[in-house]
């Protein structure tokens, strides 16, 4: 269980991020389906792949279909995450972070945090003693992973906009709950001819790069292992289910509970 400082202090993250798409503001549900959100104006549209931050993760993962039968970890090479961790560390919501983490212990330095960072997110694990596929966390909770018969994954609206955007993917059934509005989940399925959808696990629509790492990474600072956790964003609750690594402390995967 989280404790306070720490529930507090990602809903006043939440709260102070900059670079966030507010729903109802920004952006909309696409009823189209041509595209999981629709936005307010062009100017706002344009944004989407020009805000530095968004930019950058969209570099890393615009062009890549679903991780098959690869190393996940080839997508993402020493200069480019080095490259994406600079990026959105610039950001006001990132010192924030790294300073409540100093300041509850959780680490010494901006470096170290830096550090764990990368190690968190970039290191490569098998997912069981036996198993010969590397994965990521960056690359399981950001790009996505397609086995051949089910979507997994892909825990992040942007990762979604683009795939649904660039027809790499569809979907119907979109869930979310009017008491919870940020929260979505939504069935989809790839471009290759798949006769069923497949349920996504819940992901937080419009939160910046910046903001989907910090808020996951200080949630795994504080605890190391997988579990349940309650956090607030605008004073409304969410759950948010963490996963290790098989027989390990590291992170496997997270993703938001409907």
């Amino acid at each position: 269980m989280l404790d306070s400082d720490i529930i507090n202090f990602i809903n006043k993250l939440y709260k102070e991020d900059e670079d966030k798409f507010t729903l109802g503001k920004d952006i909309f549900f696409d009823e189209s389906k041509k595209s999981l959100i629709r936005f307010s104006n062009q100017i706002t549209a344009l944004s989407f792949f020009t805000k530095p931050q968004y930019a950058k993760l969209t570099q890393l993962i615009n062009e890549k279909d679903f991780i098959s039968n690869i190393n996940p970890y080839d997508l993402i090479g020493l200069e480019q995450d080095v490259g994406f961790i600079r990026e959105i560390s610039k950001s006001k919501i990132f010192d924030m972070t790294v300073n409540f983490a100093i300041e509850k212990g959780l680490v010494s330095s901006r470096n170290f945090f830096i550090g764990f960072l990368r190690d968190m997110w970039f290191s490569a694990f098998h997912t069981s003693d036996t198993s010969t596929k590397v994965y990521t966390g960056f690359g399981h909770v950001f790009v996505g992973e397609d086995s051949g018969s089910t979507i997994g994954g892909a825990h992040n609206w942007i990762r979604l906009q683009i795939l649904i955007g660039y027809e790499m993917a569809t979907f119907d059934k979109i869930r979310y709950d009017e008491n919870k509005p940020l929260l979505v989940d939504l069935h989809l399925k790839g471009s290759n001819n798949y006769e069923e959808y497949h349920k996504t696990d819940g992901f937080l629509i419009g939160i910046s790069p910046c903001f989907d790492i910090c808020f996951r990474s200080l949630i795994w600072l504080a605890t190391r292992t997988s579990g349940v956790h309650t956090i607030q964003l605008n004073e409304i609750e969410y759950r948010v289910q963490f996963w290790a690594v098989h027989n390990d402390i590291r992170f496997r995967t997270s993703y938001m509970l409907s």
